[in-house]
């Protein structure tokens, strides 16, 4: 991809990383801008999008974004009931839930996975300064199928996946809940995984792109393939969306250091 910036060497590599665990470890009791439980309904106006392997909308099968009913702890289920074709056709491979406020910076947060009994198809995630004009967005994911968590950049409605860094040592249990959060700041993109059962931390990633700048938030299924056809309708859950603005990170970065003051300084030189 072009726009990629230059690092500044290993220090500032890990110093900009160090800010940024520093607000995904207290990202948790900052309001968001938004926030969505689906426990009584959609608190948030989304919009839900499905498209087949050609980035048209699928010629068969129905498509589903509900909330499902789970006692206590309700969540959305995005599916699909037909199976997609390579090169377009069928059912959809992609399918898309997002909230229509645009922001910048941003931290962004889910549960994915949330209900493992419907089963994940490939890749889950959240994604963040999206455009559905141009069909681009960056995307912090787990490929449920080949055992990966990546943050990649998305183009022409996610029809092509440039991936910005990876860790394909994590081990992935199709049964696990995760929490991805992903961490938008000017060129600088990180994301951390943790299992919901147990709170660990098994994967956090940094990469630097500046092609996108802004745009909307949201959740993101794609199905799984057997390297060029799809092989089952595209299924995912989730729970618990957060969307935060810069405005509000301001003040959580300073807490946790006050690195933010000086990133900003310096952006803005």
């Amino acid at each position: 991809m072009t726009g990629i910036r230059r690092i500044d060497g290993i220090a500032r590599k890990l110093w900009i990383m160090s800010i940024a665990l520093t607000a995904l470890v207290l990202s948790g009791p900052i309001r968001a801008d938004w926030t969505e439980d689906f426990d009584a309904g959609f608190d948030q106006t989304w919009t839900f999008l499905a498209i087949d392997d050609d980035g048209e909308p699928p010629s068969t099968g129905v498509s589903e974004f509900e909330i499902i009913d789970a006692g206590v702890d309700d969540y959305l289920r995005m599916s699909h009931s037909t199976t997609a074709v390579a090169g377009g056709g069928g059912g959809a491979s992609d399918l898309f839930g997002y909230v229509n406020e645009t922001f910048t910076d941003s931290l962004l947060s889910a549960d994915i996975n949330s209900a493992p009994g419907d089963g994940p198809q490939n890749i889950l995630g959240i994604f963040g300064r999206g455009n559905s004009v141009a069909g681009t967005a960056y995307i912090a994911g787990v490929d449920f199928a080949n055992s990966f968590f990546a943050i990649v950049a998305a183009d022409n409605f996610f029809d092509s996946l440039f991936i910005l860094a990876s860790d394909p040592t994590v081990v992935i249990d199709s049964n696990e809940t995760y929490r991805v959060e992903f961490l938008l700041i000017d060129a600088y993109l990180f994301a951390r995984l943790t299992e919901t059962s147990s709170g660990d931390v098994v994967s956090t990633l940094m990469a630097q792109d500046n092609f996108y700048t802004s745009g909307f938030s949201g959740l993101f299924v794609e199905t799984e393939y057997d390297g060029v056809d799809p092989v089952a309708p595209a299924i995912g859950s989730f729970d618990k969306v957060q969307a935060v603005p810069e405005s509000s990170m301001v003040g959580m970065l300073f807490w946790g250091g006050g690195g933010l003051a000086l990133l900003w300084r310096k952006r803005q030189t």
